[in-house]
């Protein structure tokens, strides 16, 4: 019966669920059965895939932004018994990430097109202008508007000045009264009107105008207003202030507005912003306007800002990276659009794109790992089913090789080994089971080139361990070549092959072969097939090969053995 697996995590990625879990240890292991349901569900469960391995991506449809899905495995053993599941119960849950691109797709659209965005995007509105009179703001106007506060200097001709102030106002024949007065007034007539309307507006403003005393050349100035109005239906409150100069072009400056209003059939809205506007260097018509606002709705709290550089400074030293940076269009190819954060601490990031230099984590799970080089103390796959240390000690439980063509030319496995077609220059075997009682083997064996010589020359001569009581066959090639030019059109070459029974010489094989070419020319090179055969008992056989030239007169040649076959049948 196949152990009950262990530990199994399930890690959700863009596209993928991977899955891994401890590595069975009970031997005779074939797989694991992976089965998932969409409910945390056993009974309803569905197998869905094999793994040999300790891990397994899923992504068998319908895999996709946020699919999310509950996993359990079994074990199955060679007789293709089955474990019992694991969990028992309740499956390990784990769903894909939703694409950042689409979330920042969807922010950016829900973002934009709040009020909150379109209020800090567009262009001012100056309490000079829009509330100069109160009627523009509460549509009929009707209520109590009092100006409680006006005073205005104007420079004409360069050479004067008019200050005013609400201490002097009343010589200007114009009405004050304080603020408590006019909600006191505002009271004892609201029986009459459909509202009641509470208004303070000030208005502090300097001018100096052109030689002509009718152009302005340069204002500035400072107006506020705080509004209260309620009425049958609901209730508004405003507070708003404007900082401002104008150099013929429209004001440019600051604004702070605060507003608070609450309706029978809409819920209450609370908005803080601060929002500047000043012209454009490269067109002083085209004005840039940026801000910081605060909205409040009763079911979202947005807080908002709009500026191309944003950035989170340690108040206690002006050398610190800044804590938190954001840019856009910096001007600098070095500062790309992005933000920056110098040290950050992060429970969980989904991030569809990484670049990174250094990476150091306790664990990774990839679906996929690309790598130039990979170091390290050692890597394992499949718990210890394959390992290589830094030493390049590899253990492996199974291994299957395959040539260009697909066919395997080696696997082992628990069964055993199987090899088809190797070459081992030395083998110490234990017991050797031979199908046939038959064993072939190719020597790779090169000699030195020996020549031009007319003397006899022994081109090899070496011991050969094939075991006690077998038919030794010795199949050897010998390269010939004749030295330069000749005298004569027909030379001979001899070759001797010496066999030998650890020291008993058991055969000698004698070949003569006619070297025939072209009187006088560079002569070619030919391959000479040379063998022996015989009993060897002892389990030793000793080979002897030689060659000399043959001929008269005689002519010096080069020799080289190439290579040779022993075959050996016990």
């Amino acid at each position: 019966m196949p152990d009950v697996p262990t530990n199994l995590q399930a890690f959700g990625t863009f596209s993928h669920v991977i899955l891994s879990w401890d590595t069975p240890q009970y031997n005779g292991h074939q797989y694991t059965r992976i089965y998932r349901s969409d409910t945390d569900n056993l009974a309803g469960a569905v197998a869905i895939a094999t793994s040999i391995a300790s891990v397994y991506a899923d992504d068998t449809g319908p895999l996709g932004d946020g699919a999310g899905y509950y996993y359990w495995i079994t074990h199955v053993n060679l007789n293709d018994v089955e474990s019992a599941h694991h969990p028992a119960i309740n499956g390990v849950y784990a769903e894909t990430s939703l694409d950042p691109d689409i979330a920042l797709s969807k922010l950016t659209q829900m973002v934009n097109s709040g009020q909150l965005s379109e209020y800090l995007r567009g262009d001012i509105e100056w309490v000079i202008n829009k509330y100069a009179t109160l009627e523009a703001l509460f549509n009929d106007g009707t209520g109590i508007i009092e100006r409680v506060g006006n005073a205005e200097g104007t420079i004409s001709n360069h050479n004067g000045m008019i200050f005013a102030n609400e201490e002097n106002l009343a010589a200007m024949g114009i009405a004050t009264f304080g603020l408590e007065d006019s909600i006191t007034l505002a009271r004892t007539d609201a029986a009459s009107w459909d509202g009641v309307l509470v208004a303070e507006i000030n208005s502090l403003k300097a001018v100096v105008y052109e030689i002509d005393g009718i152009t302005p050349k340069w204002q500035a100035g400072v107006n506020d207003i705080k509004a209260a109005f309620a009425y049958d239906n609901g209730a508004i409150a405003i507070s708003a202030q404007d900082v401002y100069v104008d150099q013929g072009n429209g004001p440019e400056g600051i604004q702070t507005y605060v507003e608070a209003r609450a309706g029978e059939a809409d819920s209450t809205v609370a908005q803080w912003a601060v929002k500047s506007s000043v012209a454009s260097v490269l067109d002083p018509t085209d004005k840039l306007v940026g801000g910081i606002g605060l909205w409040n709705d009763g079911q979202q709290v947005y807080f908002t800002v709009s500026a191309n550089r944003f950035a989170v400074i340690n108040p206690l030293d002006n050398t610190a990276e800044p804590l938190l940076t954001v840019v856009q269009n910096s001007g600098d190819p070095d500062v790309p659009d992005g933000v920056y954060i110098p040290d950050a601490y992060i429970r969980t990031a989904h991030i569809k794109n990484l670049i990174a230099q250094t990476v150091v984590a306790d664990f990774i799970h990839a679906l996929e790992l690309t790598a130039v080089d990979i170091t390290g103390g050692t890597i394992g796959i499949g718990g210890d089913a394959f390992t290589v240390d830094e030493n390049g000690q590899v253990e492996a439980r199974n291994i299957t090789i395959k040539n260009d063509l697909g066919e395997i030319v080696l696997q082992v496995n628990d069964v055993g080994a199987y090899i088809s077609g190797a070459f081992i220059e030395n083998l110490t075997v234990g017991t050797l089971d031979i199908v046939n009682g038959a064993v072939t083997a190719t020597r790779f064996f090169e000699s030195p080139t020996y020549g031009p010589t007319t003397s006899a020359v022994t081109l090899y001569d070496d011991t050969i361990s094939i075991g006690s009581d077998a038919f030794l066959t010795v199949c050897a090639t010998v390269e010939v070549k004749r030295s330069g030019d000749t005298t004569t059109a027909y030379d001979s070459v001899k070759f001797i092959i010496w066999l030998y029974d650890d020291t008993a010489l058991v055969k000698t094989i004698s070949h003569t072969e006619l070297y025939a070419d072209a009187k006088g020319t560079e002569q070619p090179k030919f391959l000479m097939p040379v063998s022996v055969a015989a009993p060897i008992t002892s389990g030793s056989a000793r080979l002897k090969i030689s060659a000399q030239t043959d001929g008269s007169p005689v002519q010096p040649f080069f020799f080289k053995v190439t290579g040779f076959s022993i075959s050996a049948k016990r």
